[in-house]
């Protein structure tokens, strides 16, 4: 039975063969590699870098085509459908109900509860038409004070309310340790997961604005230090030589030889 991730390749390649598209023609288009072009379509997306790489290039190969890319991702990232166990109730086919039918009553069991009415009421009118008295006189002084003692000690009692005060710590981010470049230099690289834009301060030169779109790919050579601004947290992932950065919320970022200069 396929997947959905193997339903979903299989869609990608039918709608690009429908166009008339080659997996080169959309390489070329989407800056996409070829060889990660055929993973998606094969439904291998663990082919691919990372998740960050199958959302941005689910969605770049998804528009070039034409398709809608959330609901592409959306089923995805659904739980896979399994063979699931019968629900309990089917398991019961066959076996006897927890409660026994009830059985007709036969002449016998009528019999018998006929005689026990009879039995129970003999007994009652016996009981009524015994004189029973218990001339225990009026009660005394003492007793009096016995039962209203009794009364007072039955009274439950208040329990007593305490307020706990419960203090939680508020709890801070851990900062975020940022790598630092090497005397040689090295190349930043970025991946965008998003639409939005970024603005790169690098060595000294004057800053530029880049205009992002989810799957776009860029790199930077860095000779001594790197500032970037993001317009949103999370807009893209960054790696300075193969060591990714970790940004958490930060949108703006700085790397240098030397930190804190």
């Amino acid at each position: 039975m396929a997947t959905s991730a193997q339903n979903l390749g299989r869609e990608l390649q039918s709608k690009r063969e429908q166009l008339g598209y080659s997996l080169k023609d959309v390489a070329e288009h989407t800056r996409i590699r070829k060889v990660y072009l055929e993973s998606m379509e094969q439904g291998q997306f663990e082919a691919l870098p990372g998740q960050a790489y199958v959302t941005g290039f689910v969605r770049v190969y998804a528009r070039h085509l034409g398709l809608d890319s959330d609901e592409l991702l959306a089923r995805l990232n659904a739980p896979q459908e399994t063979d699931k166990a019968q629900p309990a109730d089917s398991n019961t086919e066959g076996k006897a109900p927890d409660t026994p039918e009830t059985q007709p009553q036969s002449g016998r069991g009528w019999g018998a509860f006929v005689l026990g009415f009879v039995v129970v009421l003999a007994l009652g009118s016996l009981l009524y038409f015994i004189p029973i008295s218990f001339d225990s006189g009026p009660p005394t002084e003492g007793s009096a004070k016995d039962v209203v003692k009794t009364k007072e000690t039955s009274l439950p009692q208040q329990a007593e309310v305490v307020t706990v005060t419960e203090v939680v710590a508020e709890e801070t981010p851990a900062p975020v340790s940022l790598p630092t470049v090497p005397p040689e230099g090295s190349i930043l690289r970025m991946l965008a997961l998003t639409e939005s834009s970024l603005i790169i301060h690098l060595d000294g030169h004057e800053p530029r604005e880049y205009i992002l779109k989810a799957g776009l790919e860029q790199s930077w050579d860095v000779k001594k230090s790197v500032r970037v601004k993001l317009a949103q947290p999370g807009a893209a992932q960054f790696w300075l030589g193969r060591q990714e950065l970790n940004l958490g919320e930060l949108d703006d970022f700085y790397l240098s030889t030397a930190p804190g200069e």
